[in-house]
């Protein structure tokens, strides 16, 4: 009886760890980037809203948020069809060296991300993110710092 028991518990842990689920019901859903990234750049903590892609402006019913929070975590807020959404976000950072630009690594909830450098302008109210796509198109995203969530 004992082994039947036993066997029994080892296939839920077995059945459990093959669909990615634990006990308290959450999932891992980012990959570490790996060596030299933290959490440690304050200056991103906080609400930033998009005010300009590549030179151009955004418009505010046009724009998508991230909020930082200072420990690896936060959200994207973004319009679909009119309609507003939040997503859950991870992001790790790693120092730029003898004057390079700082790394950035984030990846959202349902799926994506991007990888790119970033820096401060306008006093640090102003955070510029670049990265390339995957069609080497370098692209280049303005947002401003913001005391507000959107919704």
């Amino acid at each position: 009886m004992k082994r039947i028991l036993q066997w029994i518990c080892g296939s839920a842990v077995a059945l459990a760890a093959a669909t990615g689920m634990t006990s308290c019901g959450n999932t891992i859903w980012w990959n570490d980037p790996g060596w030299g990234y933290n959490y440690t750049d304050q200056r991103l903590t906080g609400m930033w809203q998009l005010v300009q892609i590549n030179t151009q402006p955004v418009l505010p019913q046009n724009a998508n948020f991230l909020e930082f929070d200072g420990s690896g975590s936060g959200y994207y807020y973004y319009y679909d069809r009119n309609r507003e959404y939040r997503e859950q976000l991870r992001y790790w950072v790693e120092a730029g060296y003898q004057g390079a630009y700082n790394s950035i690594d984030i990846q959202y909830r349902n799926g994506g991300g991007m990888s790119g450098t970033y820096w401060f302008t306008n006093n640090n109210h102003t955070l510029c993110l670049q990265w390339v796509t995957s069609g080497g198109r370098v692209e280049t995203y303005a947002y401003d710092w913001t005391p507000y969530r959107p919704w």
